[in-house]
């Protein structure tokens, strides 16, 4: 099965550490420094991004914001359109991700759990019964 996957972070040195953990596990990457650095997004658009529905899962790095909510967060908006549960959002306490239509803390952003976690998401055909098959 071809795998892909999408990394998002404007920290360089980890869009280079995720990328390489990818890679390693065979996951096709490709990457962007988020809107932050682009200063243009089609997703702060509403309007789908062409990297982001060209491969089966983004990685996305975060920050969390304390007191408030994350989805005010313009990194949270790098899924499909409609959002399928496909994207990995990583903070600084760990990584999250979409299972069983739900968002879930899966544990420290370690290689193990980070490649674990986007391997987990390319296998699955149709995540919460949303989004087309990308096998």
């Amino acid at each position: 099965m071809f795998r892909s996957a999408l990394v998002v972070t404007e920290d360089l040195a980890q869009l280079a550490r995720w990328t390489d953990w990818l890679e390693r596990a065979g996951v096709a990457v490709a990457t962007c420094p988020g809107p932050a650095v682009r200063g243009r997004c089609p997703r702060m658009e509403a309007k789908p991004c062409p990297l982001r529905e060209a491969v089966q899962i983004a990685v996305v790095g975060t920050r969390s914001i304390e007191g408030g909510r994350w989805t005010k967060r313009p990194e949270r908006r790098c899924t499909r359109v409609p959002d399928d549960g496909t994207t990995v959002f990583v903070d600084e306490f760990g990584v999250q991700a979409t299972v069983g239509g739900t968002l879930h803390r899966i544990g420290q952003a370690t290689d193990w759990t980070l490649v674990s976690v986007a391997s987990y998401l390319c296998h699955q055909p149709q995540v919460a019964g949303k989004g087309p098959d990308r096998t």
